[in-house]
């Protein structure tokens, strides 16, 4: 009876700690990446993780109450450790790149739009506009082929999104390009008011979603994943969580 028992014991074990498996072979934590970029995720001058990705993930976190990790990452290592197994999930713009690569889950209800956004009084509602127009451009960051293939623009390339936006409040650029988030985060860090710029001229646009890479087969915590995010996001959670850090800006 004695051998018995500790025989039961021993498969008790076993299944308490086996993972759960859905199509396969999968584990019951999750590892969360976070791409590295404000006001999405950044390191504040105290050391803390700060960003409205950063916040989302723990939220999403908390709710589903699974072990693991979440790790802010550089685009590019972001995208080695999914690519890896490093990590399991992320949240990020749905473009064709991620939708061949991965998962799609739920949206979060937020778009990331490439703009150029000038100074205020100066208006932008074609390509004809920039020919006299003095831009600056973020170090990096990918550039719309109807910018980078035109030959006529006078573009300065800086060192960041603030730089750039400095130069705009110093009247030195007449406009700047790239992400409309970091601008508008930066733009405040600064001082600059919405009425201190003009109307953005919106070069493309993509919805946020969270997303895991194509191997992770635990359904079952892709469900949890999905239910969780929706239903925070129907309650306008996430919408008030990035206002934090953009203001109501439209």
């Amino acid at each position: 009876m004695r051998k018995l028992f500790g025989l039961l014991f021993f498969l008790l074990i076993l299944n308490w700690e086996a993972p759960v498996q859905s199509g396969g072979i999968s584990k019951n934590f999750l590892n969360m990446g976070i791409i590295g970029l404000t006001p999405y995720a950044y390191i504040d001058d105290a050391g803390r993780e700060k960003g409205y990705l950063v916040e989302i993930t723990r939220k999403i976190r908390a709710e589903v109450n699974l072990p693991g990790d979440d790790e802010i990452l550089p685009p590019k290592r972001l995208t080695r450790d999914l690519d890896t197994g490093s990590i399991d999930c992320t949240i990020v713009a749905r473009v064709p790149f991620s939708e061949r690569r991965y998962d799609m889950l739920a949206p979060i209800g937020k778009e990331i739009e490439t703009v150029l956004l000038p100074r205020a009084g100066i208006k932008i509602t074609s390509f004809d506009n920039l020919k006299d127009l003095k831009i600056a451009i973020p170090r990096g960051i990918n550039l719309d082929e109807r910018v980078s293939k035109n030959k006529s623009l006078d573009i300065l390339i800086t060192n960041g999104y603030r730089q750039s936006a400095l130069l705009l409040r110093r009247q030195r650029v007449d406009a700047i390009l790239g992400v409309w988030d970091s601008y508008v985060f930066n733009l405040r860090q600064i001082g600059m008011r919405r009425q201190d710029i003009g109307t953005r001229f919106v070069l493309n646009r993509a919805p946020i979603w969270l997303m895991c890479r194509s191997d992770f087969q635990n359904q079952n915590v892709k469900n949890l994943l999905i239910k969780v995010t929706n239903e925070f996001r129907n309650k306008g959670s996430f919408k008030k969580i990035i206002a934090n850090y953009l203001g109501h800006h439209d």
